[in-house]
């Protein structure tokens, strides 16, 4: 658990982003982490991810599944900002491929729950960032809706997860 606690350092201006990078690269079980989309409406204080735009284009199905097999027993995390619809293929190849699927999440997945329930995508785990009561995750978030977002995707959650999901 050194990555988190790299991680509040980090958040608490006590440490560099490159240590928290390092400790979750030294950490088992293994995981890759997927990240296709940067940008957020939210902007929070605490993220590393400030202000970035949208990726115009995402990685070559293939080429990941390429890098995924070279990685041998590996969980895969989604970890753009949100969810977008144009990712949603390329994730469910991941997952089809037999490849453990988790995503970090606002919450803002649920305006695309239609077409993951359409999808074979499921996830076996999902966070759903939260940062204490409302009106500290509202103010740490420059919005007075994240937090009615973050507990919406809580209560809709077990509709994407396989089961047996976390």
């Amino acid at each position: 658990m050194r990555a988190i606690d790299e991680w509040f350092a980090y958040v608490a201006g006590q440490g560099e982003a490159s240590e928290v990078f390092h400790a979750v690269a030294m950490e088992l079980p293994p995981l890759s982490s997927l990240i296709l989309d940067r940008s957020c409406q939210f902007q929070c204080q605490h993220c590393i991810f400030q202000k970035e735009a949208s990726s115009r284009s995402l990685p070559k199905t293939d080429a990941v599944l390429h890098v995924l097999k070279q990685l041998g027993d590996v969980k895969v995390v989604h970890e753009g900002r949100q969810l977008t619809r144009k990712q949603l293929p390329l994730l469910e190849s991941v997952s089809r491929a037999g490849y453990p699927i988790g995503i970090i999440e606002s919450g803002t997945y649920v305006r695309l729950i239609e077409d993951i329930l359409r999808s074979d995508l499921r996830f076996d785990w999902m966070d759903i960032s939260v940062d204490g009561p409302k009106e500290i995750h509202d103010l740490q978030r420059d919005s007075s809706r994240s937090w009615d977002t973050a507990i919406h995707g809580m209560r809709r959650a077990r509709e994407v997860l396989k089961p047996g999901g976390k």
